[in-house]
């Protein structure tokens, strides 16, 4: 009898784990136990990404259109497009389906007799975020303090934890990620209603979410305007001289969490740009001032890195090219809403552009995919975005604290023809004995670059310290 008792208990057993895993599973996980609404004890933080105008709407997100056609521009820098109604309706979500406000303003826009009166304009717009609730009292965020604590002990901040900016860098690692949740996005309308989207995807067990969505967002007119027949499209706005569609996520208790995409155009320039010592101080060669730079200083921006960025912007889009900046960091998201903060500050003020960080949350896969070596993340970052515009031309700036020059490197082989320039800030520019900044950078850190770059005309590229910031705002990119 017992031999049969513990027989059947190593079966419920073996069951037991077995349902275990299968609920680790996603999709059992998102039948069981998803959710329709931001909750009242939820957060919502979301990214700035990239939008597209798209010449077929039923098209895969990362096919680019090759055709000269999909590439002429309005006089407003907008595309326009002639589309087949039917595959547009296969496609996008009827903004007037639950829209909020004025639902009868908001009415069908795929109707055939309006889509045969004029040229359409389609957007493929690129929705991020994460969805979150603090959790203060979890045993898991007293345990990560306690760490955080012993870790501040061992570079003798033994008072790390009374520090404000500390404990609120430190809190947005402290949360409890929201899996399966069905987000829903609304976009504002040019008739002063709002489009609802629910999402096609859930959200992961870290939090995130992301998703594509197809617009209709009217007609071109004369002059590049974007025109509707009093119906409702969403809006396109000019913000920081660029173009971008907002859209927000409401919570059960009505608050609100804003987001946007920003408008790509297929030929233009972009700029993609580290963030940690090259634009911002880090020092992430030396583990104390990395510490201190990260969780218990005020942020600082590389002086001089401002003013360039904004003299490209605008010398470039004076000539008439659509200038677009990506920051790509390795760094957590978490950082997002302080960096973001930071880099578009009165005083920083740099250019508006997309975010491309990395994740680490609490499972070990995602942590173990954050440790990755920063040459991987960043490839398989910035090469896809390359390749999805393949008419656009790209410049690469980094520093040499980490494996900028090898990223570039390699991106540059594989692109040669889009990567116009690559520029490398030296970050041991200045001598900390007399407070000088050299006018030319360390022999190693030349020879590293010039080993890196050995496939590279000399003139693709350029090594800098801070003193020499002044002489790039002449440098001339062929395109």
């Amino acid at each position: 009898m017992a031999w049969y008792v513990g027989r059947v208990l190593a079966w419920l057993g073996l069951a037991g784990l077995v349902l275990a895993l299968a609920l680790q599973h996603a999709a059992v996980h998102e039948f069981f136990f998803r959710s329709e609404v931001v909750e009242a004890d939820e957060d919502v933080t979301l990214f700035p990404t990239i939008a597209r105008f798209v010449y077929d709407p039923s098209s895969p997100p990362s096919t680019a259109s090759s055709s000269s056609s999909s590439r002429s521009h309005l006089k407003s820098k907008l595309y326009k497009k002639s589309a087949n109604s039917e595959k547009i309706a296969n496609d996008m979500v009827d903004p007037a389906e639950g829209a909020v406000g004025q639902t009868e303003a908001a009415a069908d826009l795929t109707s055939n007799s309006y889509l045969d009166e004029c040229e359409r304009l389609f957007v493929r717009a690129g929705i991020h975020g994460c969805i979150y609730e603090e959790e203060a009292g979890d045993y898991f965020n007293w345990a990560l303090m306690k760490l955080a604590g012993l870790l501040a002990h061992r570079y003798d901040y033994t008072d790390a934890l009374e520090n404000p900016l500390f404990r609120h860098r430190l809190s947005r690692f402290l949360v409890d990620n929201e899996g399966s949740k069905r987000v829903t996005v609304y976009f504002p309308l040019t008739n002063g209603s709002f489009a609802r989207y629910p999402l096609s995807r859930l959200s992961a067990t870290n939090g995130h979410f992301e998703d594509q969505i197809v617009l209709d967002v009217g007609c071109a007119g004369s002059e590049g305007q974007q025109q509707d027949d009093g119906r409702g499209v969403p809006v396109i706005e000019d913000f920081d001289g660029l173009k971008r569609i907002r859209y927000f996520v409401l919570s059960q208790d009505n608050r609100t969490f804003h987001g946007h995409s920003f408008l790509v155009e297929e030929e233009g320039i972009s700029f993609i740009s580290d963030i940690d010592d090259t634009i911002k101080v880090t020092g992430v060669t030396n583990g104390n001032v990395l510490f201190e730079n990260t969780m218990l200083n005020e942020f600082a921006f590389v002086k001089g890195m401002n003013h360039l960025y904004n003299h490209w912007k605008t010398k470039y889009t004076q000539l008439g090219h659509h200038v677009q900046f990506h920051y790509v960091s390795g760094g957590p998201w978490q950082f997002y809403p302080v960096l973001q903060e930071f880099l578009h500050s009165a005083e920083a003020s740099f250019p508006e552009g997309t975010w491309h960080l990395n994740q680490i949350f609490r499972d070990l896969a995602s942590f173990m995919t954050f440790i990755r070596s920063p040459l991987i993340f960043k490839v398989e970052v910035i090469k896809p975005l390359i390749a999805s515009f393949p008419h656009r031309k790209f410049v690469l700036v980094g520093d040499d604290g980490q494996q900028d020059p090898e990223v570039y490197a390699e991106i540059a082989q594989e692109f040669p023809d889009q990567v116009l320039h690559i520029f490398i800030h030296h970050v041991n520019g200045t001598n900390e004995a007399d407070g000088v900044t050299s006018y030319s950078v360390a022999e190693p850190g030349l020879q590293r670059c010039q080993k890196a770059f050995a496939h590279l005309p000399a003139n693709k590229w350029t090594l800098f310290s801070d003193a020499q910031l002044d002489t790039l705002d002449d440098q001339e990119f062929a395109l």
